[in-house]
């Protein structure tokens, strides 16, 4: 059976990078990988994809994915983390003008130390943890939102 993998790169700036790298890891017949393109100037030629999807759709995607490789917006977390779904980060980066500063860079660092979500700045290296990232089991005393406020 295929490794289902959802990518999001979320609503702003292009993500031609991971979009770019994960249209590559298609080719690999292991893989059946739906990308959420947002804004792309990349059309990717060996998977799915749509631009964007409502929440409806984004929570169908969710469903199906084994793998979720996201950009790190908070609010993307919290539904992946949410749908307990297998979770790997990746940062917008300020020098491929993929965001105005680093702040993705340090919710990365954030999430990996309080909860163990692996994260990777170069997109040729997510592959490696497809075989490695396990379901986020995040102990939790309270709302997961409230964790995660205090924690950025």
């Amino acid at each position: 059976m295929k490794t289902r993998i959802f990518v999001n790169v979320g609503s702003t700036y292009p993500f031609d990078r991971l979009i770019k790298e994960m249209d590559l890891v298609a080719k690999d017949k292991r893989y059946d990988i739906f990308l959420q393109t947002g804004k792309s100037n990349y059309l990717p030629k060996n998977c799915k994809h749509k631009d964007f999807f409502d929440d409806v759709g984004f929570q169908k995607m969710l469903a199906w994915a084994n793998i979720v490789v996201s950009h790190a917006g908070v609010g993307s977390i919290l539904e992946v983390v949410e749908a307990k779904k297998k979770l790997i980060l990746i940062p917008r980066m300020k020098k491929f003008r993929e965001a105005v500063d680093d702040h993705q860079i340090e919710i990365c660092k954030a999430f990996n130390e309080k909860f163990k979500i692996p994260w990777e700045a170069d997109a040729k290296n997510l592959i490696k943890h497809f075989s490695t990232t396990t379901s986020l089991k995040i102990k939790r005393t309270g709302k997961l939102a409230n964790e995660i406020k205090q924690l950025i």
